[in-house]
């Protein structure tokens, strides 16, 4: 068994395990967790479905919803038919319909957590497109809770846990990146915050069963994507930082760590358990550590400090809302977010309890991947698609702008308040019951009507401004317009390609997910042994000449020579608008094994 085949395995098994522990744990901890939300009001729950369902809403009927990643995602799809169908976490280079066969296997360049996921979404609903729509659709929602929840734990403050969930419920990115097919952008922004979530529920209760819910949570959300090695540093700042009240805590903070990990039994055991369940994933971080190919120009480092002035600049202008502009879709940002979480802050710094905790763990969070990706080579928000690495910024963000509103709107109840009082007549002073309770009927209604307005000035106003931007029709978007029309073409001809013929294909996961058998394209006309005995399955054979055979360099090369190579036959052809490209299906006719 190769390498490759056993991290295959052992990523299916150790997500696997995690995610029954994290279950498990969230069951025999319920007590832990209702402790910590018993102040959740009813009205907060009943505003919190309310927003659930505007953002459903929106998403479903105002989002266009299409594959954003240019067949990435359709790769993703197929590792979830490679877990479903074999239990390797593994990119299938060559295999049958629904991937019932898989006959060639590697690694694929950036993790597969999410695909582990679609799988169980497979096993449930079904294999095929719709499926991965709504695996996407119900982790973006689902993100919706998790923030509504960690907002609480953090705050105690219902006002805030409902605000914090509108606002990231309006922000553009996460409702465009809740309607494609199987990116993993979103899940990751999603477990982060399910997450932090864990992690503050278990520095309140400090029981070996929260912090069971916090390392298995952690250990499926590292599975997400390389990147997520950054959430080890921030948790581990936040474990020495979170409630000290002053610089002379640190050390002994820092030493009691290491006592209760090392002598409490639970407490080590769970450890040894989380890391054992990360060294596959560890080992797969070294592997592309060693060798990192992201599609950065040759010779050209994938993470360079040469990256980070104009990354940064791009990316801090996009946060402002500097780009919210049809040429740059889906760049959409909206411009209230960064102003109104500084004011957030500042506020939070007035309270008296529990400051710098939630200034710590929201901005250590935003900056630590606002730098990291600003020092990718393709970390830019206008880099193409690659602004959904923007979405790590967003919970944060939607955190302290939602502290912005909530303590503006109690500090202007309390001056409402204060100056009711002093107006007041004297003969309503008197009645003490009466009048007190005319105080908190003012507070009350100066909270309320304060809320709204600031809400709707910095949230809902600027969404109404860009919500156009949200909706686009493919045709508009720039950067679709020769893969959404080679995308459109697959799926209204697929059905042209006799369905026991051998489809050589840059994206043979596209067609698994339609019951085909495929391969990758670079091994046509391989004399290879182990090729030649895969081919001898079956009779006829196609070159799917999709985009990646309109677009330079194979269009001049290994699509050339595929073509001219052989006698073909057309069984389906296409056309680009405003091009001269056309996509097609060929029946290589003498292609002989």
């Amino acid at each position: 068994m190769s390498l490759y085949t056993l991290l295959g395995y052992s990523f299916t098994l150790s997500m696997s395990i995690s995610l029954i522990l994290l279950i498990a744990s969230v069951y025999i901890g319920r007590k832990e967790i209702k402790a910590e939300l018993k102040g959740i009001s009813k009205y907060s729950i009943i505003l919190f479905l309310l927003i659930l369902a505007l953002f459903l809403y929106i998403a479903i009927f105002h989002v266009t919803a299409f594959e954003e990643l240019y067949f990435d995602e359709n790769i993703y799809q197929g590792i979830a038919m490679n877990i479903l169908k074999h239990g390797e976490m593994l990119w299938c280079l060559a295999g049958t319909g629904y991937l019932n066969s898989c006959y060639i296997s590697t690694l694929y360049h950036d993790p597969a957590g999410w695909s582990f996921f679609i799988a169980i979404f497979f096993a449930i609903l079904g294999i095929s497109t719709s499926t991965a729509y709504i695996s996407e659709l119900f982790i973006g929602s689902l993100s919706l809770l998790f923030i509504f929840i960690l907002s609480y734990l953090l705050s105690k403050k219902n006002s805030v846990a409902v605000f914090s969930t509108a606002i990231l419920a309006l922000m553009p990115e996460v409702l465009i990146w809740s309607r494609t097919q199987a990116d993993p952008d979103l899940p990751f922004m999603t477990f982060s915050i399910m997450t932090f979530m864990f992690f503050v529920l278990f520095m309140k209760r400090k029981k070996p069963i929260t912090f069971s819910m916090f390392l298995f949570s952690l250990s499926l959300t590292l599975y997400m994507r390389t990147e997520a090695v950054l959430l080890l540093g921030i948790f581990a700042l936040l474990a020495v930082l979170f409630d000290i009240k002053n610089i002379e805590e640190i050390k002994d903070k820092i030493f009691g760590i290491i006592r209760k990990i090392t002598n409490d039994e639970k407490f080590s055991s769970l450890m040894l358990v989380f890391f054992l369940l990360m060294a596959p994933q560890i080992i797969y971080v070294g592997i592309e550590a060693s060798n990192p190919q992201y599609g950065q120009p040759t010779n050209a480092p994938a993470i360079s400090t040469s990256y980070l002035n104009s990354n940064l600049n791009t990316n801090i202008n996009y946060l402002l809302g500097n780009y919210n502009s049809t040429i740059y879709f889906p760049a959409v940002a909206a411009k209230y977010a960064i102003p109104l979480a500084i004011l957030g802050s500042l506020l939070i710094l007035l309270q008296k309890k529990n400051r710098l905790n939630t200034l710590l763990l929201a901005w250590s969070w935003f900056f630590a991947y606002l730098l990291f990706y600003s020092l990718f080579y393709a970390g830019g928000a206008l880099f193409g698609v690659d602004v959904r690495f923007m979405l790590q910024t967003m919970p944060s963000l939607a955190i302290m702008d939602a502290f912005g509103v909530a303590l503006a709107a109690e500090y202007i109840a309390m001056i409402s308040k204060w100056a009711y009082r002093k107006m007041a007549p004297r003969k309503e002073k008197r009645n003490k019951r009466r009048f007190s309770f005319k105080l908190k009927k003012v507070y009350f209604a100066a909270f309320v009507l304060s809320s709204v307005i600031i809400f709707s000035i910095f949230v809902a106003y600027p969404f109404e401004k860009i919500s156009k931007n949200i909706d686009l029709n493919v045709s508009d978007m720039p950067q679709q317009n020769v893969i959404a029309p080679s995308i459109q073409f697959f799926y209204s001809n697929y059905s042209y390609v006799p369905s026991k013929c051998l489809v050589f294909s840059f994206t043979p996961d596209i067609w698994y997910e339609v019951g085909r058998p495929s391969m990758q394209i670079g091994y046509m006309g391989s004399s290879n042994s182990t090729i030649v005995n895969i081919e001898k399955n079956f009779t006829c054979y196609v070159l799917d000449y999709g985009y990646w055979c309109m677009v330079p360099p194979y269009n001049n090369t290994l699509c050339a020579y595929g073509k001219s190579s052989y006698s073909t036959i057309t069984l389906s052809e296409g056309s680009i608008p405003y091009t001269n490209e056309h996509p097609a299906f060929y029946l290589l006719e003498n292609y002989t094994t």
